[in-house]
């Protein structure tokens, strides 16, 4: 930000302190979220940008996991695991035993109409009783009890359609108003997301007070606010993970494949972690987080006793990655400078975000292709990213392909008790990590900035955006 705009700045901030030095604070009922981003409307089946993060503060899920993957009730009032836990009887609460089977009914159709994978033969529902319903699973099966979590119920019956905590008032690309159902004393009972295309204006209405909170700020404007009193820095837990790939339809034709098992322990994150700061990332071993249950300290043991590494003669290979992120540049640089010692020349190959998709996902006519990749839920996803793509579920790039892996993985699959299948997934994960398709270099962290008089954003879970439910914010009272 220029000059102009930085002194600017400080006049609003000289002018806040002087007007409330001697004022009251009151409850604020408004919590004001700004956004880059465009928002879109908020159905149950909102999936990608910021409606699919406020979804769920309006529409809530029969249950959701623990840590371990336990089912904790959301909507049921009690979960009964019966049958070989093929059979599933939810006792409801606040909410209508049909409005439960037509949710999955349309969900089922608009995945269908998605090409999402299909789910519908994995499972039947029986309404019992307006307030219990029964689900029957052909076989125990993680992926359907994912889906099954997944899918958000509205109330059909009902006038506000909700079954979460909020109402929406309003809801476009550029602007989303939600209401409490139920007023509280102490929370905000208003959430009001505006979309901010120009960051500049963002900063400006962050720290005159018009914002309570912003998300995904750039990353200048940390050094800009760091020193301004009312405004906090801070990040959130992400599952997105930064990964050097490499084409295994191109490996399986070529002779002195690279050892990317022993690379991957070999070369430094650290140094990675230091382009996008230490407070943005940690770095990255494996794709499964240290506190995640399906984590095990069998992933840091190397692969070999010296680690050592024959290097073969040159290898010339293209790095894809996105011409839009300034920062992969950056980290493209620090691959060619690791690589090299080994024998791996790389060349760049700075592509735009269709053309990216087009040489990764769609012609797979890429060497190595710098991507992140999104682990909401650790199990699953890693399953349907490392299993063979000649199996129907499967949402696996890479074309990576090992029978060992996949027969592991199913086992874990479809393993009812978490420990056993726990012992499946870290067998399938070591397998991996011998002969990974690439490097896995560090896992991201969301940053925002927020306004000092809100308090109760719950920075360390996966559900950010749920705990905005559970903010209390105060104004000055002159």
């Amino acid at each position: 930000m220029n000059v102009k705009n930085y002194i600017f700045i400080l006049l609003i901030v000289f002018l806040i302190s002087c007007s409330s030095s001697d004022s009251n604070q009151k409850k604020k009922d408004e919590l004001i979220v700004g956004t880059g981003f465009s928002i879109g409307k908020i159905t149950p089946d909102s999936k990608f940008g910021i409606s699919s993060n406020l979804a769920e503060l309006v529409y809530s899920p029969l249950f959701k996991f623990s840590k371990k993957g336990t089912l904790v009730p959301v909507l049921a009032e009690k979960i009964f695991l019966e049958n070989d836990n093929t059979k599933i009887r939810f006792i409801l609460k606040d909410v209508n035993a049909g409005d439960v089977k037509k949710s999955f009914e349309n969900s089922n159709k608009n995945r269908k109409k998605q090409n999402k994978f299909e789910t519908e033969n994995r499972f039947k529902i029986e309404v019992i009783s307006p307030d219990e319903v029964v689900f029957y699973l052909s076989e125990f099966d993680r992926y359907t009890l994912m889906h099954i979590r997944q899918t958000l119920i509205k109330a059909y019956s009902s006038d506000n359609k909700s079954t979460g905590d909020f109402t929406i008032i309003q809801d476009n690309q550029n602007y989303v108003k939600l209401k409490r159902k139920k007023l509280s004393n102490k929370k905000v009972n208003y959430i009001i997301v505006k979309s901010i295309p120009i960051q500049r204006h963002a900063i400006r209405d962050l720290v005159s007070g018009k914002l309570d909170l912003l998300i995904y700020p750039n990353e200048g404007d940390y050094d800009l606010v760091k020193d301004i009193p009312n405004i906090k820095i801070s990040y959130f837990v992400n599952s997105l993970l930064y990964m050097m790939m490499e084409n295994q339809q191109k490996v399986k034709s070529t002779k002195n494949n690279i050892n990317w098992g022993i690379l991957n322990f070999l070369i430094d994150k650290d140094e990675f972690v230091k382009i996008y700061g230490d407070k943005l990332t940690k770095p990255a071993n494996y794709p499964i987080p240290t506190d995640s249950f399906w984590y095990d300290s069998e992933y840091n043991k190397k692969n070999s006793v010296d680690l050592g590494y024959e290097v073969v003669p040159r290898k010339k290979k293209k790095l894809t990655f996105l011409d839009s992120r300034g920062r992969d540049e950056r980290v493209a640089l620090l691959i060619k400078r690791k690589l090299q010692p080994f024998g791996i020349d790389i060349e760049f190959d700075k592509v735009s975000s269709k053309e990216f998709q087009r040489k990764i996902s769609v012609d797979q006519s890429y060497d190595l292709g710098l991507i992140q990749i999104s682990l909401k839920d650790i199990f699953l996803d890693n399953y349907l990213f490392f299993h063979s793509t000649n199996q129907k579920l499967s949402s696996n790039m890479l074309n990576y392909e090992n029978e060992i892996v996949d027969s592991l993985l199913d086992k874990a699959r479809y393993e009812s008790s978490s420990d056993k299948a726990k012992e499946y997934f870290v067998n399938a994960m070591k397998i991996i990590l011998e002969d990974p398709p690439g490097i896995f270099l560090f896992w991201v962290k969301i940053p925002i900035l927020y306004s000092s008089s809100c308090e109760g954003f719950d920075f360390e879970s996966p559900d950010f955006f749920l705990s905005l439910k559970d903010v209390q914010c105060t104004e000055e009272l002159h």
